[in-house]
């Protein structure tokens, strides 16, 4: 499982639940990019500046692998 997957689940809830706004979506990317190893998939998150937040969710989408949906809901956001 990738490190960043439950958090990238929880943006994407949160983005979906419109509590977040997509430039915090892509300083996340910018920043977790920038402390691990390379991943192509966050490197495309990173890199949507422009994009709606429908290619955003599938972009979160990408990064998420097994994630506990408790716990994200019950994240502070």
């Amino acid at each position: 499982m990738r490190p960043h997957s439950q958090q990238a689940y929880e943006l994407k809830l949160a983005l979906e639940a419109g509590v977040v706004e997509s430039s915090e979506i892509i300083n996340w990317a910018d920043q977790t990019l920038s402390q691990c190893d390379y991943d192509d998939d966050l490197a495309n998150v990173s890199m949507a500046g422009g994009a709606s937040s429908k290619d955003l969710i599938r972009l979160l989408s990408n990064l998420i692998d097994q994630c506990d949906e408790i716990k994200a809901m019950r994240s502070k956001r």
